[in-house]
């Protein structure tokens, strides 16, 4: 069996029987490793086990027997393709990931230092070595954080840069599918998390990419899609004059190759970032020119790239020219608005210098979406929730808010409610009670009832895994806000001792003081100096709510001086 046959051969190995060549060796990793392992993790363990007993065997890097760059890339391969192979998109396996980067990096190290001794060649790491250690960064923390793929994404460039020194213009023309595929691995991380177009580091980058792309003497789909890669990258940090550079190159490499749409899309995209909407139409009526061809027309990312760069601008009439160009594309018909446009246009409403003047339309949008073919998500609930905090309407937040959790229980929307919903709808509440009613903490607990409930929809439904919390789940905001509405209500409140009470109580059986003990003992000090400052501390009904809470601070981690209690 092949499992035999490998444990065989490395017997063999081990004892100086055998020592396979490059080829033969290639082979056993590529070939038989794989039948031989158990389970799809085990190939890369295995694999890197064979290398390393071939190198106690042989001493002589000069031999040509000896593992070359090609097997020490084929093992970060292995560890890339078939070692992270066991995480989660919830961000598990620490070990895993832990384990990965160990291997991959002592891999490295092992060439770095076969290079150092020899001066060999074939023990030089290339832009393909540096490529598969960026495209493991971003199978490990793709999913988890994108910061971390985008910052040791960048601490790898430095390091080819630096090694290569006055030669790597000459290594970009030598190996140049090599350092295309690394561009490409670099581009792929910065896309996930875009880096800061102010660093000179990152500049310099984006700067060698596009040269590199301008000195290859012809275009194919690999150079193509390496420039449609980089003007996605310079369109999500904003860089709109480089952009145009990237744009001139792309036409002349893409001789036709059907690209155009996507090309005035990321222009778009890029003057969206960079907060100019004036040029992110202007490329919109081009494509929407009479006698067009059907690859260079406008679709729908190309009306919500503009209805996103009105909602980033801050000009006064941006929600009018937004809301103009929704009812454009709702005439030409060409390109159906999605649900990204639908909550654009109320993103553009709710920055709008005077969102009181957009009621009507924000409504109006919302009831077409709950009964047309683009149901509300989340999202949509969210950003009419904030336009209403604006035009501060605590009452209408909560009517939304109720009206959200009906359509969910129905089934008619997908999406639920999650902790964003709730605490908004308690902190427009208390932003209020000052001016508000007596009546406003009896809806912000109905509030918070409900915000429980739906954490409890979510266990049962066992939508997240159990190291993820609820996404309902209340937490330092939710109390924050819920204290503020109990105490913000200025005129003379008989329910002030019940209504901080209330609070604690649920503070205790939701084990809040436990989970986040220094904001509840600050809670506890508010309401404490809030009832003292009322007058109520007096009554024998209040000293033994002023116990309660004393209590209930001793318990915390971070409790206040005896002192001061």
């Amino acid at each position: 069996s092949p499992k035999w046959l490998l444990n065989r051969l490395t017997s063999y190995v081990a004892i100086g029987l055998f020592r396979p060549s490059n080829e033969t060796l290639m082979f056993i990793l590529d070939d038989l490793i794989p039948q031989a392992s158990p389970k799809t993790a085990d190939i890369p363990i295995l694999a890197t086990a064979l290398v390393d007993v071939i190198l106690e065997q042989c001493h002589d890097p000069q031999d040509q027997h000896f593992p070359d760059r090609r097997v020490f890339n084929f093992l970060i391969e292995q560890w890339k393709e078939h070692g992270t192979r066991q995480l989660t998109e919830f961000g598990e396996g620490k070990d895993i990931k832990g384990q990965v980067i160990e291997s991959v990096y002592s891999i490295r190290d092992t060439l770095q230092t076969l290079h150092s001794k020899t001066q060999m060649d074939k023990f030089q790491i290339n832009a393909e070595t540096y490529a598969n250690l960026v495209e493991t960064w971003i199978e490990l923390y793709q999913h988890t954080s994108s910061r971390t793929v985008m910052r040791r994404s960048k601490e790898l460039w430095a390091d080819w840069l630096e090694q290569e020194g006055s030669d790597a213009m000459r290594s970009e023309r030598a190996d140049g599918d090599r350092v295309s595929k690394f561009y490409h691995s670099i581009l792929r991380a910065f896309s996930l998390h875009p880096p800061n177009k102010q660093d000179p580091e990152i500049q310099l980058l984006l700067e060698r990419v596009l040269h590199f792309c301008q000195s290859r003497a012809t275009g194919t789909e690999e150079l193509v899609s390496l420039l449609l890669s980089l003007a996605d990258v310079l369109a999500a940090v904003g860089e709109p004059k480089l952009l145009k550079e990237v744009m001139l190159e792309l036409e002349k490499k893409s001789r036709g190759m059907g690209q155009s749409t996507r090309c005035c899309n990321t222009l778009i995209k890029a003057f969206a970032t960079a907060r100019e909407p004036a040029q992110a139409e202007k490329v919109l009526d081009h494509m929407l020119a009479p006698g067009r061809k059907l690859s260079q027309v406008a679709d729908t990312d190309s009306w919500n790239h503009v209805l996103k760069a009105w909602s980033l601008s801050k000009s006064p009439d941006s929600a009018s020219r937004a809301f103009d160009t929704f009812r454009k594309m709702l005439r030409i018909r060409r390109s159906a608005p999605n649900i990204d446009s639908f909550n654009l246009v109320l993103q553009c409403f709710s920055s709008s210098g005077c969102p009181s003047s957009w009621l009507k339309e924000a409504r109006a949008i919302v009831a077409e979406m709950e009964k047309g073919p683009f149901k509300p998500n989340a999202q949509t609930y969210l950003t009419y929730m904030k336009f209403l905090k604006r035009n501060s309407m605590p009452d209408a937040i909560f009517s939304v808010l109720k009206r959200f959790c009906e359509l969910c229980e129905t089934g008619t929307i997908n999406d639920r409610p999650d902790v964003r919903h709730f605490n908004l709808a308690i902190l427009a509440y208390a932003e209020q009670s000052s001016n508000g009613s007596a009546d406003f903490f009896k809806k912000a607990n109905q509030i918070l009832q409900m915000m429980l409930d739906a954490a409890y929809a979510y266990k049962r439904m066992q939508v997240v895994s159990d190291t993820t919390p609820f996404p309902a789940e209340p937490n330092e905001e939710t109390f924050c806000g819920l204290v503020d509405v109990a105490l913000g209500f200025t005129e003379e409140n008989p329910n002030l001792g019940a209504n901080a009470e209330h609070v604690l109580d649920i503070m205790v059986n939701q084990q809040f003081h436990t989970k986040h003990p220094k904001v509840a003992t600050e809670l506890c000090e508010r309401i404490l100096e809030h009832l003292r400052e009322s007058g109520e501390l007096e009554s024998a009904e209040t000293q033994s709510r002023y116990i309660r809470i004393y209590d209930l601070m001793k318990q915390t981690e971070h409790s206040s001086p005896p002192g001061r209690l």
